[in-house]
């Protein structure tokens, strides 16, 4: 059995990690000039793009990588060339929702802003990331994805800061994302010139994105849109700008886990016979809930300072909030590791829909009874709460395949 690809690893963490910090910075930039309220509107905007990215990304970071990855460049190219019609469309459809849900949401002079923001973030799902991830190809995830955010987001903060205009931000968001994604498509679809375009019809497989699609949206009720949600109870300004301080950072920090799953995305599918698949996936696994642990134990510790430091007066997170934010990030680590190590290339995506919409049915509820209860802490528990169903969903389904000697029946069919 060969070992973890270390190599992979290293390249995209610390992608992921360039990409987490750059935009933390520009931050303190936005919040000078807009305060608590326009913060709050602000993150917002970024939790319903977030959500509306689900639908513009169509399942294809999730089901798209393994169908590259041991492909010839022409047709991987084909399939690149199926996934930009239907993200495409999806995009569209998304980016007039979530401005649409935006503009419902926030009131006031930072409604624009809070609008803005959430059409930005729906051009993500957009991103060629997984076609790269599913090649193997780390230095065009940088070119096509990492550096543009970063130049973005560098280029907003002396900017934002000279001008005093934040809605520079999201615009400059969209612009990268939009000019990343064409550059790539040139590069990827030269590749197809030299293969005959497949005789599969475009829209087959089409429904398994579409149901990962829907439950992934239903999913963000527990995850992007918690501070929607939250705000339905009517917490108070200070406990909203605290959960959104709490979340934003404390997605950043889970890049690493992120970046550890992108790695192994494409190594779990490799191997000559299924035995030796499985032992990458369980390995998979275990890599990644390690690395959930350790985001967990770090962020609890220090996300009070990095907060004051990010945040000063807009926010004021204490230890309890920072413990409540960290305990989310063990379940999300061993989620992520079972949906795209494990069920995606058994092709049970019917698993991971269900699971997330039981997590939503669980944590909806529990994050706005939380938040009505105890502010930003209560919601937070929630949403660990959520996180914990998913993976006890995933994991009995796919236990026996995992770790039994001999795994038959269901769990090991495809």
């Amino acid at each position: 059995m060969s070992g973890l690809p270390a190599r992979r690893l290293v390249s995209f963490v610390g992608l992921q990690g360039l990409a987490a910090v750059v935009p933390l910075l520009v931050l303190p930039a936005i919040n000078a000039i807009v305060g608590a309220q326009g913060w709050v509107a602000l993150s917002i905007g970024y939790g319903v793009g977030t959500a509306a990215a689900v639908v513009s990304a169509y399942s294809w970071p999730v089901l798209g990588p393994h169908r590259v990855a041991g492909a010839d460049p022409g047709a991987a190219a084909w399939v690149y060339w199926e996934s930009l019609i239907t993200r495409c469309a999806a995009w569209l459809v998304a980016a007039v929702a979530g401005a649409l849900a935006a503009a419902l949401l926030v009131e006031g002079s930072h409604r624009v802003l809070a609008v803005s923001m959430a059409v930005a973030i729906t051009s993500w799902g957009m991103t060629p990331s997984w076609f790269f991830v599913g090649r193997g190809d780390a230095r065009s995830v940088a070119r096509y994805e990492t550096i543009p955010r970063l130049i973005s987001s560098a280029a907003a903060i002396p900017l934002i800061s000279m001008t005093g205009q934040p809605l520079i931000y999201p615009v400059l968001v969209l612009a990268a994302s939009v000019g990343s994604l064409m550059a790539a498509t040139r590069r990827i679809m030269k590749a197809a010139r030299a293969s005959e375009r497949p005789a599969v019809p475009w829209r087959a497989g089409l429904a398994d994105h579409a149901s990962l699609t829907a439950a992934g949206l239903i999913g963000t009720g527990y995850t992007s849109l918690v501070l929607p949600v939250a705000r339905s109870v009517h917490p108070g300004t200070l406990e909203l700008s605290n959960l959104a301080a709490a979340t934003r950072i404390r997605s950043m920090a889970q890049m690493g886990t992120a970046a550890v799953t992108t790695g192994l995305q494409g190594w779990v599918s490799e191997g000559e016979s299924d035995a030796v698949k499985r032992a990458h996936r369980r390995r998979a696994l275990a890599t990644t809930s390690a690395i959930g642990v350790i985001t967990a134990l770090v962020l609890a510790l220090v996300l009070p300072f990095v907060g004051h430091w990010l945040f000063g007066d807009v926010s004021d997170i204490s230890w309890g909030l920072s413990v409540a934010t960290a305990t989310a990030c063990i379940p999300y680590a061993m989620a992520s590791s079972l949906s795209f190590h494990v069920l995606a290339p058994l092709g049970r995506s019917r698993v991971i829909s269900t699971s997330r919409i039981a997590a939503t049915v669980v944590g909806v509820p529990a994050i706005a009874m939380g938040a009505g209860l105890d502010g930003a802490v209560g919601a937070l528990i929630g949403t660990a709460l959520a996180e914990c169903v998913v993976v006890f969903w995933q994991l009995w389904s796919v236990w026996s395949y995992l770790f039994s000697p001999h795994p038959r029946g269901r769990h090991h069919a495809l």
